[in-house]
């Protein structure tokens, strides 16, 4: 089983952290993890891990854990019941290949549908290899602050953003791909 590329297991108690880590440590060539705690209530961080695998691509985890930082091949990132009391996104931006990002009931502030969401979080700005935005049950307020108004700078540099409310649906492409677009126009 050292030879594994890809895991995924459910089901983790909190209990189980640390022969987790150790059986985890054996997997150097480990790519795509992803672990599922048994509910909401347990508290999975597997920090226990001293090293991750070096080629780790794509984690499923609950809490953002201490050597995320040292996850450079890392494209894509979900946290699942997170309960975050602090933005992890400075921590984020640091990932040089990180290109997505899913957080699922992050947040200790409990937000359905995120109708509660009056703006961007802060920082998301500075997640540069961001190619798609995919923001659902927002209210219009914000649909409308992305599309023009305070949050638009925050996120012109997306190339791809799709906004749904209800009825509503709206993909609007970034600064880039509009350039893009003209500029193909223009060589025609």
């Amino acid at each position: 089983m050292t030879q594994l590329t890809s895991l995924g297991i459910t089901n983790v108690k909190a209990s189980d952290e640390m022969d987790l880590c150790d059986s985890l440590q054996t997997l150097e060539l480990l790519q795509h993890l992803f672990l599922m705690a048994s509910d909401e209530e347990e508290f999975l961080r597997v920090n226990a891990l001293r090293s991750p695998p070096a080629d780790l691509q794509m984690v499923n985890l609950e809490k953002e854990p201490l050597w995320f930082g040292s996850l450079h091949n890392l494209t894509c990132m979900q946290l699942n019941w997170s309960r975050l009391e602090e933005d992890v996104l400075p921590h984020i931006q640091a990932s040089p290949n990180l290109e997505r990002l899913g957080l699922i009931n992050a947040y200790v502030l409990d937000i359905d549908d995120c109708m509660e969401l009056k703006t961007l979080p802060q920082g998301i700005e500075f997640l540069a290899n961001v190619e798609r935005l995919n923001l659902e049950s927002i209210p219009m307020q914000l649909i409308e602050s992305v599309k023009g108004g305070m949050d638009h700078p925050k996120a012109q540099h997306i190339p791809e953003i799709n906004l749904d409310y209800g009825w509503y649906h709206e993909s609007l492409s970034g600064i880039h791909s509009r350039r893009r677009n003209k500029l193909q126009k223009h060589l025609s």
